[in-house]
């Protein structure tokens, strides 16, 4: 037995003339080669993808955080109770309340909110709206059509 494997799964690999060696023991060898092929160019393929969905999102994230700015509003009353609420919307644990909030500007705002279920008037809730005071419905990175402000 040697103390290096390598020369071991080299053989294994490439069976070579050893007349002990079946058809099933070069399909192995083949096969075994293959999958380390296959990983050596899948790795880096799969960095260039991951490097560049990163580059994608880090850029759209910069625009987000140009044109959004996080404010407190104040809901001007409750929000529903989870009561009434089917099970598919108790997973997001969130549901939509009046609120009045102030712009960065300084310019008071009401309008929906997503809030808590069972949060009562007075709650302060922190909500992201864009440069023009309207509530962005999407997290950063999550764009939809219609996510800031038009409904």
């Amino acid at each position: 037995m040697t103390a290096n494997p390598m020369p071991r799964l080299v053989r294994r690999v490439f069976p070579g003339r050893n007349p002990l060696a079946t058809y099933g023991d070069r399909l192995e060898g083949a096969v075994l080669a293959l999958g380390v092929v296959v990983t050596l160019f899948a790795v880096p393929v799969a960095g260039a993808i991951g490097s560049e969905i990163y580059a994608t999102h880090e850029s759209r994230v910069e625009v987000e955080q140009r044109s959004r700015t996080q404010v407190e509003a104040v809901l001007v009353q409750d929000a529903p109770s989870m009561s009434g609420a089917s099970s598919s919307e108790a997973l997001v644990e969130r549901t939509e309340a009046t609120a009045s909030w102030h712009t960065p500007d300084g310019t008071a705002r009401w309008g929906v909110v997503r809030a808590p279920y069972g949060a009562e008037a007075g709650t302060a809730v922190r909500i992201w709206v864009d440069l023009g005071g309207e509530v962005c419905r999407a997290a950063a990175g999550l764009l939809r059509r219609g996510a800031c402000g038009r409904r």
